[in-house]
């Protein structure tokens, strides 16, 4: 299987065809990653070691080698599995065509991010370990920020939301995506703890804070003139 490119000059190196797997090979490929994923989340990106996957998978290091190179190749696939899934959870099932069905949109979609957030709190802390200190991570993560932004504005110019649609609106909406993602992370992955705020009440005041910027003409036009200045 060929390497496959991605948005974000990322290129992640494929493991062995799965359908070129036994049934017995595909359910032992899927309890490694899922052995790996628990390992990753309790030791981190960095410590963690093919050993200790291994252990967990209940298999030989041997056996391990034979469906993945080294612990970057399993890490990766499993990034990219939960990269598609904040995709998809950010995904409006419909197009909205008011206003009122954009923040719904929004609010829903906000919803399904901090749920899915918390859901893999313990992961998520490997996953900003590992974009601290690989800047394939890093960049394939900010891909994504990207990708959510430039989604989220072209339904903004597809709806009349009577928002300032200025040069600065794009820099707005991604700034919103970069805070809500550190919203996330403070809420649910900083500390071992409880959540302060439960994805429900999250969305619901992460939602108010974009609608009040996307409302805000100065907002958008501030960004703006302050882009073309420094051009």
């Amino acid at each position: 299987m060929p390497d496959r490119p991605r948005k974000g000059g990322w290129t992640i190196t494929a493991s062995p065809a799965t359908t070129s797997l036994t049934p017995k090979g595909r359910r032992t490929r899927a309890k490694i990653l899922d052995a790996a994923k628990e390992v990753f989340s309790e030791y981190g990106y960095t410590a963690a070691r093919m050993g200790d996957i291994s252990s967990a998978a209940d298999l030989s290091l041997g056996a391990l080698y034979r469906y993945f190179t080294d612990k970057d190749e399993l890490f990766a696939e499993l990034f990219e599995d939960l990269h598609s899934q904040f995709l998809a959870a950010t995904r409006p099932a419909q197009a909205p065509k008011t206003s009122d069905e954009l923040r719904q949109s929004l609010r829903r979609a906000n919803e399904l991010y901090f749920t899915l957030y918390s859901e893999e709190r313990d992961f998520m802390r490997a996953v900003v370990e590992a974009s601290a200190v690989n800047q394939n991570y890093m960049d394939r993560w900010s891909a994504m920020y990207e990708e959510i932004a430039d989604r989220f504005l072209r339904r903004v110019q597809r709806v009349n939301t009577g928002f300032p649609t200025g040069a600065g609106l794009g820099s707005v909406i991604f700034a919103l995506v970069c805070l809500t993602e550190q919203v996330a992370y403070v809420n649910f992955s900083r500390s071992a703890g409880k959540p302060r705020m439960s994805a429900t009440v999250l969305a619901e005041l992460v939602t108010a804070i974009w609608w009040c910027s996307l409302e805000d003409g100065h907002v958008a036009a501030s960004t703006s003139h302050k882009a073309r200045r420094r051009s």
